[in-house]
């Protein structure tokens, strides 16, 4: 019954969760707009439908008494006025710049909507949570969180939401991945997830197919990535667009790129720097990619290169590679 209660309670904010832009390790609870935390910065697995289906509809009781289980189970606490929504974000690992930036944007939102009477009158809070871009910690974090949120405003990282599907789908909440895996695309295998924009194959295939046009003549290609659900959605993107275009693949280093692994990155770097590709697709985490390009830069490599919009960097995107 719970879990049929957390769906309904949750019409009443997921208009405006659908609208917001998307510390220290340990938990932060703040009020929406309140300091900004302290920081600078696989394939899917079979999970079973739900059996039933709830009614959603006959508007949420607001009427119903505090204590009940709409008012204190779910995140929404209508005695004190409030909502919490969850968000389990990289602050601390290697997407922590991107990510520290959409926690903002949801602080600023929703400081927004409470000085505007909130929702129906009660105010949101966000409690935010460090996962370091770490499956086991997103789990834990996930675990601690669980019976005080309404929704998860933002899931950060790919292998992390796949690893914390079955809690979700077990407690009947609805969480918006910050991850752009294709894997969402499946209704069957992610059912209570809003994912949103391009995923990680269809961008390098629209960036590949721009410079291909932009550059005229191109004929090679290099890929590598990092393993896992993230990197290698990104180099099969690049292998199907390289098959549209005509393209030879002359290095393959699909899941090649090991994180923070200097033997890995300079193995990728020097790969790229011999392979004499006209273009070259990446899908890696922002310092890997770094790595990997001045290592390679550093050899006379002239390349045009694209990549996953995660890592993107202006300081990357300055000047062509040579």
């Amino acid at each position: 019954m719970k879990r049929w209660s957390k769906l309904i309670a949750l019409l009443a904010v997921l208009a405006m969760v659908l609208a917001a832009c998307g510390g220290d390790t340990e938990p932060t609870e703040t009020t929406a707009g309140g300091d900004t935390p302290d920081t600078t910065a696989a394939a899917p697995a079979t999970t079973a439908a739900p059996d039933e289906t709830p009614d959603t509809t006959a508007a949420p009781d607001t009427t119903m008494a505090p204590g009940g289980d709409i008012a204190t189970d779910v995140g929404v606490d209508l005695e004190a006025g409030t909502i919490n929504i969850g968000l389990l974000s990289d602050l601390s690992g290697p997407f922590a710049p991107l990510v520290q930036a959409i926690v903002t944007g949801h602080e600023v939102y929703w400081e927004d909507v409470n000085r505007n009477g909130g929702i129906n009158g009660l105010q949101v809070n966000l409690i935010i949570e460090d996962n370091a871009y770490d499956v086991p910690t997103h789990l834990q974090k996930y675990e601690e969180i669980r019976n005080d949120v309404v929704a998860i405003g933002h899931s950060t990282g790919s292998p992390h939401t796949v690893a914390a599907l079955p809690e979700y789908q077990a407690d009947g909440i609805l969480a918006i991945p910050l991850t752009w895996y294709s894997g969402w695309t499946d209704p069957q295998f992610s059912d209570n997830l809003l994912h949103h924009g391009a995923p990680y194959c269809l961008e390098i295939q629209n960036a590949l197919s721009y410079m291909s046009d932009d550059i005229g003549g191109a004929s090679t290609i290099a890929i590598a990535s990092v393993p896992g659900d993230f990197g290698l959605d990104g180099a099969a993107g690049a292998k199907l667009a390289a098959e549209a275009l005509g393209l030879e693949i002359v290095y393959d280093g699909a899941g090649a790129i090991i994180p923070t692994d200097e033997a890995s990155l300079t193995e990728a770097a020097n790969n790229l720097g011999g392979s004499g590709a006209d273009l070259v697709a990446l899908t890696a985490t922002p310092g890997d990619i770094t790595s990997v390009l001045g290592q390679a830069i550093a050899q006379v490599f002239e390349a045009m290169r694209a990549g996953s919009s995660t890592p993107w960097s202006p300081a990357l995107m300055q000047r062509r590679m040579g």
